[in-house]
């Protein structure tokens, strides 16, 4: 992507995030955001903006394997459980042994009913083969909005910073979606409302999301 003689905001210094924090609290309909680090005081930004209605899309950065701890801290906020949530604590505990007893009982009760018995013995045990698995595997998740996750190890590495509020306000610049890069770092951006601009960030985001 290339383009010139765009007329443009500029900011170098600390603080380069607030003008942008504030448009994207003001967002009416959408906001996709491009950015490899971003901190949990952020994502609850997000979190809120998506409860109102707004649609958000995302396209961050997987840390890395020796920090594997942050990706539950930095992006399980934002995650669904599914149904198997169901099976944690006491309920993922003791669900296959109660699976068991109730299957065994049920076995004694039909045991002289000839025809259904065979039925009921397939049944059961397929039942307590479901329950037994679905307590040992970890509850599946989705994301709250679409977000794409690169790998950092891949040769294409993920470094560009922007944001497309609204399909009328895109910023690029050096600042991540993080707390730090908001308000503490020393920071670059530019602010631009050129309609073209804009319309090349969205196809770039795409092609980012496809990627």
């Amino acid at each position: 992507m290339f383009t010139n003689r765009v007329e443009c905001d500029i900011y170098v210094g600390k603080g380069a995030g607030n003008k942008l924090l504030n448009d994207l609290r003001h967002a009416e309909k959408s906001i996709k955001i491009v950015s490899p680090f971003i901190s949990p005081k952020m994502l609850e930004v997000l979190k809120e903006l998506h409860l109102r209605g707004v649609q958000i899309s995302l396209i961050s950065q997987r840390p890395e394997s020796k920090e594997t701890s942050s990706l539950q801290q930095l992006f399980y906020p934002i995650l669904t459980p599914s149904s198997k949530a169901f099976f944690s604590g006491y309920a993922s505990k003791y669900a296959g042994w109660f699976i068991v007893l109730i299957s065994m009982a049920l076995l004694f009760a039909v045991y002289q009913i000839e025809k259904l018995s065979l039925i009921a013995t397939i049944l059961i045990l397929l039942l307590s083969t479901f329950f037994l698995f679905s307590r040992n595997s970890p509850p599946s998740q989705r994301f709250l909005f679409p977000t794409k996750l690169w790998s950092p190890n891949s040769r294409n590495r993920l470094h560009s910073k922007f944001y497309i509020i609204d399909n009328k306000i895109a910023y690029l610049g050096s600042l991540n979606f993080t707390h730090s890069g908001i308000y503490n770092n020393h920071e670059s951006r530019v602010r631009t409302m050129d309609s073209k601009v804009i319309q090349s960030l969205n196809q770039e985001f795409e092609h980012l999301m496809q990627s």
